[in-house]
């Protein structure tokens, strides 16, 4: 299961060359108008400006005879630009509760795990901890195994293989202590791609003299920091007492900060799981526009209708060409 956001504000925007959206409503389900396409453009989350809580956008063609008609957006991924491909920071925070003894008493964590590591690009900054600490004698919440730096494959596939010949955490699954960590780690990084991949086969839960996070602070922390949360999760009703409520969680938190949640119920499907979360880590999270536009007298030979697109108030501009032919859009 792949959660890629939910549908978000809709907003109503009247018909002038240069949109800004008014009070947000639901809109309803319309015939299109003679002359009007429809246009779906991709704005990446980081171009947005940060602390917005309800987010609008301003939309506008060079094109006189243009109007945009209306705006709606959500929350979803599109694939990360070439100019960004490099700029790609990760932490993989592992369980390694002792719950796994019994939802993958194989190890093919591990295989999976490796995997992924490999297909990595080799600048992408990456780091890998397991949690909770594997420390017997002092609790931590959890161990950075490989800080985050690049061209560090080797290093991480040592550490990988030091972790399947180790013994379990007997210190249970602080996941949200991991994960603000996580997202601590990544708020030193360069202004880039920032991403935790997580994996768990449990709910949170740590000692009772453990202090705990709770998801909203994390989501906060995370969405300051412009830090995607995608997860991998391993089990059912039966291995996780609280498995709707735990997924749940989780998935609230990845469309909140753009990530995703895959979900598998037996460990002989993880490499696949892993394969797909790897794939995912090419895309960016965006906001998806669906805009409808209007051109007095047509669209002649398919000439190409350039939009620029802002969020507001102070949000990068953007320009995309769409082509009212073919409905295609390049991002310029």
């Amino acid at each position: 299961m792949r959660v890629l956001g939910t549908l978000g504000v809709v907003m109503a925007l009247s018909l002038m060359g240069c949109m800004r959206p008014q009070a947000p409503t639901v809109l309803k389900a319309q015939p299109l108008e003679p002359n009007t396409k429809v246009v779906m453009l991709d704005y990446y989350r980081r171009d947005a400006p940060l602390g917005v809580g309800q987010l609008s956008f301003e939309v506008s063609s060079s094109d006189p005879k243009v109007q945009v008609a209306r705006v709606e957006y959500k929350h979803g991924t599109a694939p990360r630009p070439r100019s960004r491909a490099n700029s790609t920071s990760l932490v993989i925070a592992q369980d390694q509760s002792a719950s796994l003894s019994e939802t993958d008493p194989e190890r093919l964590r591990y295989p999976a795990v490796r995997a992924l590591i490999e297909s990595l690009p080799n600048d992408a900054r990456v780091g890998y901890l397991c949690f909770a600490s594997l420390n017997f004698m002092r609790y931590g919440d959890f161990d950075l195994l490989v800080p985050l730096s690049a061209n560090n494959k080797g290093a991480l596939l040592q550490a990988v293989e030091r972790l399947a010949r180790n013994d379990f955490s007997m210190h249970g699954t602080p996941l949200w202590n991991t994960l603000w960590g996580a997202v601590a780690l990544l708020e030193q990084e360069p202004q880039g791609l920032r991403q935790v991949l997580c994996f768990t086969d449990g709910q949170n839960e740590t000692p009772d003299d453990v202090p705990n996070r709770t998801p909203d602070e994390v989501i906060q922390r995370a969405v300051r920091a412009q830090v995607s949360l995608s997860f991998l999760v391993l089990g059912d009703e039966t291995t996780i007492p609280t498995y709707h409520e735990t997924v749940g969680t989780l998935e609230r938190m990845a469309q909140a900060t753009g990530g995703s949640v895959i979900t598998v119920r037996e460990a002989n499907d993880l490499n696949r799981a892993f394969t797909e979360a790897g794939q995912a880590l090419g895309r960016e999270p965006c906001y998806r526009l669906h805009c409808q536009i209007v051109r007095t007298g047509g669209y002649p030979d398919n000439r190409p209708i350039r939009l620029r697109v802002r969020a507001l108030p102070n949000g990068i501009e953007r320009t995309y060409e769409f082509y009212p032919e073919t409905g295609e859009v390049k991002a310029l």
